[in-house]
């Protein structure tokens, strides 16, 4: 084992092991999502290395790496859209950004009958980082008044900046990938388009579908006149339907892309009904973090890591500009995602 030496980072590892940084931060925190060879690949890259994470950053005295700028020191994560089964990357990354800069961070979710937390009420918060669906008017008002930066998904168009995943490049990644894998007949599996604000999902299939176009291929679409459900029940019915579509298009597809957060349950269903995943029809989709345990999907499909635990991070930077210089125009960060290929 080489000997460690203050000159290698985590970028360096991640660089090494040919993975994104985000992928190394999951191999060392044991994160379940990371399928067990590229755990191992990781880790074989840290020994061979000597990184030690942590080990060379700086001690501070936590007063000096406080910003001036902040009356507070306080932040807001909210979700949007209720309690959260995924994200746990994003806020990793937001809790890491928050502990360099010395900042207390509150969790909350709007819920039916939410309540906003007694510092939020009493404006003792320096600013709000939304993940989630757009809010309503009246949350819309009270919030709209504190510096806030979106991340993700949709969110809100009306004020804000923005961190998210580059959506249209997931689309056309994945559409490259199938090419590459000489598939002709391509498929495109999306819930219907919301009339208000682009969502995410639409955003990846309309990208699918006009490089799809541009490069002479036809691309049949399935679920996109079916509006997202609400409850699991709904998710199992919105798939059955689709899978359904699927198995009746005139031309069956050898290339399904799964633009919105159902790839398992396509995946699933796909075997249900004697169709093998990445033989009878190569299958991508969805982000890694959406699936709690991909270990259960065999085969394994194409999927992405969209950086989440970056996502975060880059949100906390753009949230102190933001309360550093007010008057800047709105600003939106892509973050490049990495295609993950089994």
């Amino acid at each position: 084992m080489k000997k460690s030496t203050p000159n290698i980072s985590i970028s360096k590892v991640a660089k090494e092991a040919r993975v994104s940084i985000a992928t190394v931060s999951r191999v060392l925190h044991k994160h379940p999502s990371v399928k067990a060879t590229t755990a191992r690949k990781v880790q074989a890259v840290i020994q061979d290395l000597g990184y030690k994470p942590g080990k060379h950053s700086s001690p501070r005295n936590p007063r000096q790496n406080r910003s001036p700028l902040l009356k507070h020191h306080t932040v807001l994560l909210l979700w949007t859209g209720g309690r959260a089964h995924t994200g746990q990357q994003l806020q990793e990354g937001v809790a890491t950004a928050m502990r360099r800069h010395n900042i207390n961070l509150i969790v909350d979710y709007i819920t039916d009958n939410w309540t906003p937390p007694p510092v939020l009420r009493q404006g003792q918060i320096d600013g709000i980082l939304l993940h989630g669906p757009p809010l309503t008017p009246k949350y819309r008002k009270f919030l709209s008044k504190f510096p806030a930066v979106w991340l993700y998904y949709q969110g809100g168009s009306e004020w804000g900046d923005r961190v998210q995943p580059d959506h249209r490049l997931v689309g056309q990644l994945a559409l490259q990938y199938l090419i590459k894998q000489d598939c002709s007949n391509l498929c495109v599996a999306s819930y219907a388009p919301t009339s208000d604000t682009h969502t995410y999902h639409t955003e990846r299939s309309d990208a699918f579908q006009q490089a799809a176009h541009l490069h002479g291929y036809e691309c049949q679409t399935i679920g996109h006149s079916l509006p997202q459900p609400k409850s699991q029940r709904g998710l199992y019915e919105f798939t059955s339907k689709i899978i359904e579509n699927f198995l009746s298009l005139p031309n069956q597809p050898d290339g399904l892309f799964v633009a919105n957060d159902l790839c398992a349950n396509v995946h699933d269903q796909l075997i249900r009904n004697n169709i093998t995943p990445m033989k009878d029809v190569i299958l991508v989709g969805s982000d890694c973090d959406n699936i709690a345990d991909q270990r259960h999907l065999e085969p394994p499909p194409v999927m992405f890591d969209i950086n989440a635990y970056t996502v975060g991070q880059l949100a906390v930077q753009l949230l102190l500009t933001r309360i550093s210089l007010p008057n800047l125009p709105r600003m939106t960060q892509l973050i490049e995602p990495e295609i993950l290929i089994p």
